[in-house]
């Protein structure tokens, strides 16, 4: 036979209200947790060995009637249930209240509004601002948690005293007044979800958050300790055994939500902590390198109702392949995800203890957090971090930057990197334009005085990210490959970047940005100044910010660029003002005090071949060796009314053109290229289909006017010209018939 009870509570008491032992309760059927449907109940067997009480999936009697023989400090019931714990089963309500419903005449249904109401600074009585039809405050919000915030200003407290729908006392005052400001209160969630996520850790379970709205005033920890482990059984290894990790599943998006309150960090251990909604410490608080691995994070939402400030998302420390997918985090008052790499070992110089490897982050929406969307925390030498995968990611609108990356290897692919690092502007009637916020970046590649390297960065639009829309401090190997940056003001949320790719910070005294491979990536660009003038207008032409695509600056070697290429959009004209800049490296004779002198002006910057653009200094010359591959090419197909003037060509959007001389040509004239960026190249080519040789002059202008080029007949003349540090077209390497030296 089944019993039947409405709560754990009466579970509990069954024994002792009915005078009957509680091992003659075999099966136990409860309706709720702490009242009847509530989501907590289900079916309980009794375990005559059971000894522990976890209040959700264990339960033991309080003062039971015990048979003759019976052990009194054993037994108690068994949840029935396979692998997945409801955090409902421990008490969980996920009741937070911010919306209510009203009927709206202008559009005939349903309009959803928050809560709002009114305090006065040192009073502690609250009253909603709510019409008569709409229901408030009910007397069981008694010692609920609740939320007052408006702008930069918020007062957390608990209620202590029901008035009426529309009116509370609260357990303290207000430092502060606040008028209409927004409102939200439930349940404090956090003890019976860390219940269930100790109960998780003990024996391997998932973590379940059903639809709802969690309040949660402290983090949720889970840590796990290193495991002794007998190497006659499991072997020698250099790392201890790996316990398992955390997997929490949610509803979905905008379904289970996690709503961070927390104003005072409670967790206190040997690492810095933050005031994260997850805590997740594979070292047990030892920072011994004992790793957690295989969780799986999926399906919830974590926002700060109230934007409390400090507040983290997602914490993480020594985890090995934890899988982050279909979250959001926002509003937290600082970083979305952090990922610790903060502990170097002091006699090794090892910072392996506290890494995070082969971590997976896909279809994360991190929106509008204080901090960085993605952090990477590392300190000075600590590179361990490895294999971060970050993948369909939307990172949006974080002011302390969007990715914050360091480590070895990774991808960041497939992602939006939209307005990091910005302060929104404002439309009217005041006009503001959005401000970049220094230091900030779409992604920083950090420099932490080691060599992060192997981050492939593709398949990402990266737009009105800051001023520096990807900042690669230092590092080696990082590859930015088919991506699409936009630079434009036609959202008021996003800033139009000075630069869209640096390398290198100008940081002499950091290492070197080596080997980084910047190829076939496209540039978007349009200027209205934010609604003033009309998209590809000569007006908004004029007015166009300097924009420099690629800066490579004095702390890189090595860096090859190639197919970039742009795009018409919406109109756009593409008016870039330098599509590569080289800074140059300048170096002071100590003998002199004055800068070394060297036969190429751009220092360390290209260094010219006699038979191709070659890297130099990798084998140790220390020279530099940057490589420019050729652009996009333009084909201008010559005809009788197109030299009837110099040919002028578009050195703002193309690199590279190819001329195909017809028959009937015989000379041209080539308009001496005006107008590109210091140390970039201009690659040329004739194609001669004459049947007598063809002579292109350059024009009056720079160094090489007046110098003119045979094309034999029927045959192919390229070249090279170098745009330098003073401004003037100058030969880069021998111009070649056919692979044959022909001079200019």
């Amino acid at each position: 036979m089944v019993e039947c009870v409405d709560t754990i509570s009466e579970l509990r008491t069954i024994s002792k209200k009915s005078n009957i032992p509680a091992s003659d309760f075999p099966c136990v059927l409860v309706r709720g947790y702490a009242d009847s449907g509530d989501g907590g109940g289900g079916y309980f067997v009794w375990d005559k060995n059971l000894t522990n009480d976890d209040s959700g999936t264990m339960i033991k009697p309080t003062d039971p009637i015990i048979k003759p023989g019976e052990n009194a400090d054993k037994g108690g019931w068994k949840r029935v249930f396979e692998d997945l714990l409801n955090v409902k089963w421990f008490g969980s309500k996920g009741d937070m209240k911010e919306y209510y419903q009203i009927y709206d005449p202008a559009i005939k249904g349903q309009s959803t509004r928050r809560y709002q109401g009114n305090i006065i600074a040192n009073d502690n009585v609250l009253k909603l601002s709510l019409p008569l039809e709409v229901t408030g405050f009910m007397p069981d919000d008694i010692n609920k948690t609740i939320v007052i915030w408006d702008g930069s200003k918020r007062f957390v407290n608990k209620i202590k005293t029901f008035i009426n729908l529309g009116t509370v006392e609260l357990t303290g005052t207000a430092k502060e007044s606040f008028s209409n400001a927004f409102v939200s209160w439930g349940t404090d969630d956090s003890i019976p979800i860390q219940k269930a996520l100790d109960a998780a850790k003990e024996f391997g379970y998932a973590v379940y958050l059903p639809p709802g709205h969690f309040l949660i005033t402290r983090s949720l920890l889970y840590s796990t300790s290193k495991i002794n482990h007998d190497p006659t059984r499991y072997g020698t290894s250099s790392f201890e055994l790996m316990r398992h990790g955390l997997r929490f599943f949610g509803a979905g998006m905008q379904k289970s939500f996690l709503h961070n309150l927390i104003e005072t960090q409670v967790i206190e251990d040997t690492y810095p902590s933050s005031r994260a909604a997850i805590v997740i410490d594979g070292t047990g608080g030892t920072l011994l390198g004992s790793w957690q691995q295989t969780g799986f994070l999926k399906d919830f939402h974590i926002v700060s109702t109230g934007h409390i400030s400090s507040t983290v998302g997602i914490d993480l420390l020594a985890t090995f392949g934890y899988t982050i997918q279909n979250v959001t985090i926002m509003n937290m008052g600082s970083h979305g995800i952090i990922v610790r790499n903060r502990y170097v070992e002091p006699i090794y110089k090892s910072s392996d203890f506290d890494q995070t490897d082969k971590l997976y982050l896909d279809n994360l929406f991190v929106f509008k957090n204080d901090g960085w969307g993605i952090f990477v925390d590392a300190v000075e030498g600590a590179i361990s971090t490895s294999k971060i995968h970050i993948n369909r990611c939307k990172i949006e609108e974080n002011k302390g930057g969007g990715i914050q990356w360091t480590g070895q290897g990774g991808i960041i692919e497939q992602c939006g990197i939209y307005g990091n690092g910005v302060i929104a502007g404002t439309t009217l009637p005041t006009f503001q334009a959005p401000k970049a916020i220094a230091k900030a970046y779409g992604i920083l590649v950090k420099n932490v005085t080691a060599i992060s390297n192997g981050l492939m960065i593709t398949g990402c639009e990266i737009q009105g990210n800051a001023d520096v829309q990807v900042m690669i401090e230092e590092g080696a190997n990082i590859k930015l490959i088919q991506n699409d940056f936009k630079d434009e003001s036609l959202s008021i949320r996003f800033t139009f970047p000075s630069v869209d790719i640096q390398v290198g910070d100008g940081n002499k005294n950091a290492r070197y940005v080596y080997g980084c491979h910047i190829e076939d990536n496209r540039i978007r660009m349009s200027w209205t100044e934010w609604g003033k003038y009309k998209l590809g207008s000569d007006e908004a032409k004029k007015s166009t910010p300097k924009h420099t695509v690629v800066k490579v600056n004095t702390n890189a070697l090595s860096t090859v660029i190639s197919g970039w290429w742009t795009a018409q959009f919406w109109g756009e004209e593409d008016e870039i003002h330098k599509l590569i800049e080289l800074v140059e490296n300048v170096e002071i004779d100590p003998t002199t005090g004055k800068p070394y002198s060297y036969a190429n002006k751009l220092g360390k910057g290209l260094i010219p071949s006699n038979t191709h653009i070659q890297r130099t200094g990798v084998d140790g010359r220390n020279e530099g060796g940057h490589v420019l591959l050729p652009f996009a090419s333009k084909v201008i197909n010559l005809d009788e009314n197109l030299v009837k003037k110099p040919v002028e060509v578009n050195t703002l959007r193309w690199g590279k053109f190819r001329f195909r001389v017809p028959p009937n040509i015989t000379s041209f004239t080539l308009q001496n290229p005006t107008g590109y960026s210091t140390g970039a190249l201009l690659f040329l080519g004739f194609v001669s289909a004459s049947p007598s040789d063809v002579t292109v002059i350059f024009s009056d202008g720079y160094d090489i006017a007046g110098k003119k080029i045979i094309v034999p007949k029927g045959k192919t003349v390229t070249g090279i010209l170098l745009f330098d540090e003073s401004g003037k077209w100058l030969p880069f390497s021998p111009w070649t018939c056919e692979g044959k030296p022909l001079p200019l």
